[in-house]
């Protein structure tokens, strides 16, 4: 088996809950930086900034829409020198979201530049990796997807996450073709553990790295040999990358890293 790359827990919230995450990074400096060294103390390989909602739409919203540069900058600068002072090999990881909403993004171009805006200050401020997370929409998915690879000139690796609503299979075959077609690194799939179930390594349709990212199963949490029989599926996959999804804390992760790799 491939050895697997295990990302960060889920904290897109950024380091405070009772403030939006793009006021938490530009006002809690020191609660940011214990954020990012405790995920990279836990010895994960790759480390998310919070900045899955801080692109134009949202920073609009709080009035915050000059800062779109600061916001970007700082989240990606405190990660990179937590990675530097504490001599970690986790990689910093620059997050995309979905936007707040459409309302003033009818045109193809607004929608673009709600992408385009916060990749480019992330990768100029020295980002590993980018990834896309959060999507439902395929159309929206797309296009972030052509808008990152547009303006990824260094080019650092990006990886390609969708959150279907329902048949995840029938999602595989646009994904991994849109991934070869942008020449990413890796394209995964957000789902609740049960839900990988659903899928099958002969499903995938080229030879692409594939990633997960765990999500909360939606009733009860799957116990005893369910749950082996689930973590047996998610390792036939022979993942590269797993991570946290939306809403799985540090607890909830860290006991399920373990679990995985006792089946390893």
């Amino acid at each position: 088996m491939a050895a697997i790359l295990f990302g960060d827990a889920d904290w897109s919230n950024g380091p405070s809950s009772s403030k939006p995450p793009a006021q938490s990074i530009l006002e809690d400096e020191i609660p940011l930086l214990h954020a990012y060294h405790g995920q990279m103390r836990a010895g994960y390989s790759l480390v998310r900034c919070p900045t899955f909602r801080t692109g134009p739409s949202w920073l609009e919203a709080l009035g915050l829409s000059e800062k779109i540069e600061a916001v970007h900058s700082i989240a990606i600068q405190l990660s990179k020198h937590t990675q530097e002072q504490g001599n970690f090999d986790s990689l910093v990881c620059g997050v995309i979201g979905p936007p707040m909403s459409t309302e003033n993004l009818g045109h193809r171009r607004a929608l673009e530049h709600e992408f385009a805006q916060p990749a480019i200050f992330m990768i100029d401020k020295g980002a590993d990796c980018m990834m896309l997370q959060g999507f439902s929409e395929w159309d929206q998915f797309e296009t972030a997807a052509k808008a990152l690879n547009e303006v990824n000139q260094v080019p650092v690796p990006c990886s390609l996450f969708f959150r279907p609503k329902n048949d995840p299979k029938n999602w595989l075959e646009p994904l991994f073709m849109l991934g070869e077609v942008l020449h990413c690194e890796a394209v995964g799939l957000e789902l609740p553990l049960s839900e990988v179930m659903q899928i099958s390594k002969v499903d995938f349709p080229t030879d692409l790295a594939f990633g997960l990212q765990i999500l909360p199963e939606e009733g009860k949490e799957l116990a005893g040999s369910a749950r082996i029989q689930a973590i047996e599926h998610l390792l036939a996959l022979e993942p590269t990358l797993l991570l946290a999804g939306e809403g799985t804390g540090a607890k909830a992760w860290e006991s399920l890293v373990a679990e995985i790799k006792s089946l390893m």
